[in-house]
């Protein structure tokens, strides 16, 4: 078994259940719980097969407590078992905390030892061949709702036969022990979690899609952007919790961290150097220790952060000013940059949060909303996101480590590699840096053949780095290796057609992971076909795109 340290346990200990308890009284459905567990039943039907609708992991917390307390009580294990172990498979993929791992496996492990202890005095059911969490799920919300499932007779009151197996001592002791050896052998050291890196095993930062945010995101852009303008109230509620140091949720409903990702969404769809984008950049500017924070385990929010701010950067790297400096904007607390970037929204902006009149004067907003103060914020949070990125999630390092990370059997990972180049991840030398990967199997001896949707994600991913000379200027020899890849596939390119000249830089590099789809329902480009864009003369249009703009 593996170690789920810390030892130490949460609850306070409970006494040792009576030994003249009643079979009856631990097989008893509690009918007080009963609206708890028809509002559990439904939350985990969503979570057990990866929908959650709240955070699973309380529930799955709430059961093993219940689950501990009823073994040691002699009383009432049905409901609270049945529920945990439905929910365990989720827990063991899914959960990184040490802590509520080792008290699943404490309660199923105090469960089969209490029901061990109950004699049955009838002829136990068979037990059933299969008890995945859907069976499980099905007979809580039987045993809760017995008219409706017609899972009792109406006259006698008698329970149907795939309900008696759980009101049965022996199958519930068999069901609690087999899921107590499933955690186990699958989170054992050599065990599959720990060869996939997901639950306690996964890395520190989670590198998943953003489950957690999406629906939220895309509501919040509902809310936020109404007929083009912007409503301020939604964005400050959030924000300002966020520059005030306030701690995350769990609860995608409440999270104000989906304000921080619409913003870092929004500006990257709108323009780095749109007439909202300085607004946005001084909020994220205001906000972005939280995606620095040990509480935010998701990689989204950092990579999306540094991918809007990126292109704020770039459309701002001609910019110039009159100011001498800027010191009443670096006197801005985050606070105040929240409301200074609302304010130049919408200037008679107030909320019951903020001081009326508005705390900083035209000058110190003047100068916070100034293009060449802004390059120099996206830069230093930038430069602070990518450190924290590299620290945490780090690069393979040695001369096959990105082998090993982008090729899978000989196939290339392009949902790996796609998302390491559109972020921009680099290292120290070359060989580590993952465009220059790209750069120099697209010109070896392994090149994939022209028209395979390899083929397109590398010259996709070589021709995105090459457009963002700036992360490349530290690596030695990198854009020269960009361009070497380029400059024969770019030769004789026809004119880009129209349909993707409007394209963002983003966009494109978003592309790679959904290539080896025939159609994909893509989150940016509506209508994506993975063959349209494997197109030799497209990609040597793009290819032709990212040195003019490298040169210039």
């Amino acid at each position: 078994m593996a170690d789920y340290s810390p030892a130490e346990d949460r609850r306070s200990p409970a006494p040792e259940a009576d030994p003249e308890s009643t079979l009856a009284e631990l097989l008893r459905i509690d009918g007080a719980a009963r609206e708890e567990y028809e509002d559990l039943a439904e939350d985990l039907n969503g979570f057990i097969d990866d929908y959650p609708t709240g955070d699973p992991f309380l529930a799955i917390d709430w059961l093993a407590g219940c689950t501990e307390s009823a073994a040691r009580s002699g009383s009432a294990i049905v409901l609270p078992l049945l529920g945990l172990a439905a929910s365990t498979p989720y827990a063991v993929w899914r959960s990184d905390s040490r802590r509520l791992i080792r008290e699943v496996r404490e309660a199923l492990g105090a469960a089969a030892d209490r029901l061990a202890r109950a004699e049955c005095r009838h002829e136990c059911p068979v037990y059933p061949g299969e008890t995945d969490p859907d069976d499980l799920t099905n007979r809580i919300e039987q045993i809760l709702d017995p008219e409706e499932y017609e899972a009792a007779d109406p006259e006698t009151g008698e329970w149907a036969e795939e309900v008696r197996v759980w009101l049965c001592a022996e199958n519930l002791r068999r069901l609690a022990a087999e899921h107590a050896d499933f955690m186990d052998e699958a989170l054992a050291e050599d065990g599959p979690v720990a060869a996939e890196g997901l639950g306690i095993h996964s890395p520190e930062l989670k590198d998943l899609p953003d489950l957690h945010f999406h629906n939220r995101v895309y509501w919040k852009g509902r809310v936020v952007r109404r007929q083009g303008a912007f409503h301020t109230d939604s964005l400050y509620w959030g924000l300002s919790k966020l520059a005030a140091g306030g701690s995350a949720s769990d609860d995608p409903e409440t999270d104000p961290r989906t304000e921080l990702l619409w913003c870092a969404r929004d500006l990257r769809e709108h323009g780095g150097g749109s007439a909202d984008s300085a607004a946005q950049v001084l909020l994220l500017s205001a906000c972005h220790r939280t995606a620095l924070s040990d509480e935010t385990p998701e990689r989204v929010l950092r990579e999306e952060v540094i991918e809007a701010l990126s292109e704020a950067h770039r459309a701002r790297a001609d910019a110039v000013c009159t100011h001498p400096g800027h010191p009443l904007a670096e006197a801005l607390g985050p606070l105040d940059r929240v409301a200074t970037a609302l304010r130049s929204w919408r200037p008679d902006f107030t909320h019951k949060w903020l001081e009326v009149p508005p705390p900083t004067g035209p000058a110190a907003a003047e100068q916070a909303l100034c293009p060449v103060f802004l390059r120099g914020e996206a830069l230093s949070v930038l430069a602070a996101l990518r450190a924290d990125l590299a620290r945490r999630a780090p690069l393979p390092a040695g001369p096959d480590g990105l082998d090993a990370r982008y090729l899978d059997g000989g196939a290339l990972r392009l949902d790996v590699l796609g998302r390491d180049v559109r972020f921009h991840r680099t290292a120290a030398a070359p060989e580590g840096t993952p465009a220059v990967w790209c750069a120099r199997r697209l010109a070896g001896a392994s090149a994939p053949e022209p028209g395979t949707p390899e083929y397109a994600g590398l010259v996709l991913a070589v021709a995105h780095a090459a457009r963002h000379p700036l992360w490349y200027a530290e690596v030695p020899g990198a854009a020269e290796e960009l361009a070497r890849a380029l400059a024969p596939i770019a030769e004789d390119a026809p004119p880009l057609d129209p349909r993707f000249t409007d394209l963002g830089r983003p966009r494109l590099a978003s592309a790679i992971p959904f290539l080896r789809d025939g159609r994909a329902s893509h989150p940016l480009i509506r209508r994506f076909n993975g063959k349209e864009w494997s197109d030799p003369a497209l990609l040597a249009a793009f290819a032709r795109l990212a040195l003019a703009e490298a040169a210039a």
